[in-house]
């Protein structure tokens, strides 16, 4: 089977999610040129079929979303805001060059981003590499959502319990970040004891925030840090962070890989050491 992939705007909506992979046995549709089409059919978040103005009805799945399927948590809320947003438009169909990241579907229409593997590493290693043409939005909008617990965040998480939360790994490229999000109502001090690691129990791969940040390191309500690894780090950059207690307190930890791009689990843990939180990519079950 023959996958092409595209992007696709539904004429007069913003154009953020609508990244789309055609798939059909024997497409004729030329990588670069646009083709309009119109949604007949919504299966579920992230499928529809189309009918082009030649008569072709064709299923499209969208590339760089993971919506839940419609007997998991979320999925049809997932379904519906699809229909919202598509159902009986008319689309701009343009091919996609790589298909990298699952995202989830909140009910707000925010997403829950879960990269997957980047098989070329040629591509995957080029610095300007982004694997979904409008991942910077998409993590935006991911953040918003995980630090409100919109959507999925507020009522599939299984650990919306905890202020803290990992709302997105960037793993691709020459720098990878890891956001956190405080989503509760209060300060938190991130320097008290608070640790990142992966999915191995490797000293190489786990941080303790008061070891750059020093103590005490307040991340305010609402507040965002960033935690930066991978060789775009600037030698100088290294094992430094920006100042605490502020809105957005970035760490600048390693020049080392840390998250692996065929899947990881990113970890959280409490300065008791009781895990909080884990963000695992690519996408399991609910």
């Amino acid at each position: 089977m023959k996958i092409m992939k595209f992007k696709a705007s539904a004429v007069g909506l913003v154009t953020l999610l609508l990244a789309l992979s055609l798939v059909t046995p024997n497409s004729s549709i030329a990588q670069g040129a646009l083709q309009k089409a119109t949604v007949l059919e919504v299966q579920d978040g992230d499928t529809i079929d189309v009918r082009f103005e030649d008569g072709r009805r064709e299923p499209i799945r969208y590339v760089g979303i993971s919506a839940p399927e419609l007997d998991e948590c979320f999925g049809p809320e997932a379904k519906g805001a699809n229909e919202q947003l598509v159902l009986q438009k008319e689309v701009w169909l343009d091919p996609e060059t790589t298909d990298s990241v699952h995202v989830r579907l909140t009910k707000s229409g925010h997403l829950r981003l879960d990269p997957r593997e980047v098989k070329d590493r040629d591509v995957r290693d080029n610095p300007s590499f982004s694997p979904v043409r409008y991942s910077e939005q998409i993590i935006a909008a991911q953040i918003a959502a995980a630090g409100q617990r919109l959507g999925w965040w507020g009522e599939c998480d299984p650990y919306r319990s905890s202020d803290l939360a990992i709302a997105a790994i960037k793993f691709w490229g020459d720098e990878e970040i890891a956001y956190i999000v405080n989503r509760g109502n209060q300060p938190i001090d991130i320097g008290q004891g608070w640790e990142i690691r992966d999915s191995t129990e490797s000293e190489r791969n786990r941080l303790k925030f008061n070891t750059i940040t020093g103590q005490p390191c307040l991340l305010p309500a609402g507040g965002l840090l960033r935690i930066h690894s991978g060789s775009g780090i600037k030698e100088e950059q290294r094992k430094t962070s920006t100042p605490c207690n502020q809105s957005e307190i970035d760490i600048y930890w390693t020049g080392n890989t840390i998250w692996d791009n065929d899947g990881d689990k990113a970890r959280l843990f409490n300065p008791e050491g009781t895990l909080v939180y884990e963000y695992v990519y690519p996408p399991r079950g609910p």
